[in-house]
This record gives structure tokens, C-alpha cells and sequence, in this order.
């Protein structure tokens, strides 16, 4: 400390935080804050929460998926068993299969309202089960690193990567350069009018230990168990 010498603070560090850690190796140690005031700082940065940066059609444009996928109304329970938990489907849910060779083992389900909402037949009458999602996230090419709270917990974004956004919801996550431009293209309709929420899958909600490099958004998709289910109740 008495020649001047500091660990780099990371530019996505919060600036109220960034100052705290600042203050506190002071190289003056009178100036330096006492334990009170640090408890007090930090109690008053983890109320605040991490610094939003809001995606709008102004800071950010609107993506859709490129992938198709095959999908079924099913009058039957079907068991998901994923690396991160385990999911069961309700009767006339639908069920949703990738439809290419990355994407191809990727299962899950969708209640029908909500699928209805939010795919559109994608086969043009050859194939009835081939189905486009229609719905958008905002998007935006990052140019630092970044630290987000996302429905998964804290996460940090590599500069370069993209920030997502659910127009509607509002939550955000991100997702590395390689995967969001090999998953997303730019929507021809720049316009929110069109924009119809995001569908609730029927998935667990992952807890802390599932939350270790198993995101289904930044790990990579794992092969899934899927059985039928005759009589659950």
C-alpha cells in the first residue's frame, strides 16, 4: 500500500463499489473507513442492486430464432429429466423436439395456450409439425464486460457477447458471440407491436447447486430422458 501498488479493479465492477474498495486502502490509513461506515456501504450497495442498462428499439435491435422445431399435442403426462431436474407435462400440453442435428436432442414442453401464442407452422402444409417460434428478444453486442442479475442468479457477461432481453418481462441474460449468432437472426419487423410474451415452459426452477455451469443457456444443451406417464396421481 505505501508504494502505491493496487490490485486492478475490473471495469465491471459497480462504481459505488469500485469506491469502497478504493477508500478502504487508502493509502492514508486515517482516511481509510471504519468497519460502521464499510457494513453501512455495503448493506446500502446490495439494496441498490447491480447498475440495469434497459434494452429499447434505441440502444438495441430485435431477434427471432432461426431453428424450427417438431412439436405434438400430447394427451399424455410426459417425465423430463434433465441434467438440472426433473419436469412433468400436463395433459394436451405440447411437446417440442429440435429439428436440426445440434439442436435435435433438446425435449421440452409448452402449455398449449402458450404454444399457440407463440409458434406458427413453419412447413407450409408437408410437414404439420414443423413449427417457427414468432416471438423476439432485444439484443445487444456488448463492448466490456458486464455483471447482470438474471432469473439464474448473478452472471458475467464476456465483452463481445450479447445481452438478451425479453421485451415484455424484462429479464436479461447473456449470451456468448458464437452461440447467439449461430441460434438468432435479425428480425425483418423492427417493431414491439407485433410482440407477443415470451412462453413459460414447463421447466424446475433451478436451484443453487443446479446453478453451477448448468445453465441451459450458457453450458450447452445435454441429452434428456422422456418418458410417458400413464397414472401419476
Amino acid at each position: 500500500l505505501m508504494e502505491d501498488a493496487r490490485p486492478e479493479v475490473p471495469d465491471f465492477v459497480p462504481k459505488p463499489l469500485r469506491k469502497l474498495i478504493e477508500d478502504c486502502w487508502n493509502k492514508d490509513a486515517k482516511s481509510r473507513p471504519m468497519f460502521p461506515d464499510v457494513i453501512k456501504r455495503l448493506k446500502a450497495i446490495i439494496e441498490d442492486g447491480l447498475p440495469r442498462e434497459v434494452l429499447s428499439l434505441e440502444n438495441a435491435k430485435l431477434y427471432q430464432k432461426k431453428s424450427l422445431v417438431y412439436a405434438f399435442k400430447s394427451k399424455d403426462k410426459f417425465v423430463f429429466q434433465k441434467v438440472w431436474g426433473r419436469s412433468v407435462s400436463n395433459p394436451n400440453d405440447y411437446v417440442i423436439f429440435g429439428s436440426d442435428s445440434k439442436n435435435g436432442r433438446d425435449v421440452y414442453t409448452c402449455a398449449a395456450d402458450r404454444f399457440e401464442a407463440t409458434y406458427k407452422q413453419a412447413g407450409e402444409g408437408k410437414s404439420p409439425h414443423l413449427y417457427r417460434k414468432i416471438t423476439k428478444i432485444l439484443a445487444r453486442k456488448m463492448d466490456n464486460d458486464y455483471l447482470l442479475e438474471t432469473l439464474e442468479g448473478l452472471e458475467k457477461g464476456e465483452a463481445g457477447s450479447y445481452l438478451a432481453q425479453n421485451p415484455a418481462k424484462l429479464e436479461q441474460w447473456p449470451i456468448d458471440e458464437k452461440t447467439f449468432e449461430e441460434t438468432y437472426e435479425l428480425c425483418a419487423d423492427q417493431s414491439l407491436q407485433t410482440f407477443d410474451t415470451d412462453s413459460k415452459m414447463n421447466l424446475p426452477t433451478p436451484s443453487n447447486n443446479m446453478r453451477k455451469g448448468a445453465s441451459a443457456k450458457s453450458s450447452g444443451r445435454k441429452s434428456v430422458k422422456l418418458a410417458r406417464v400413464e397414472d401419476e396421481e
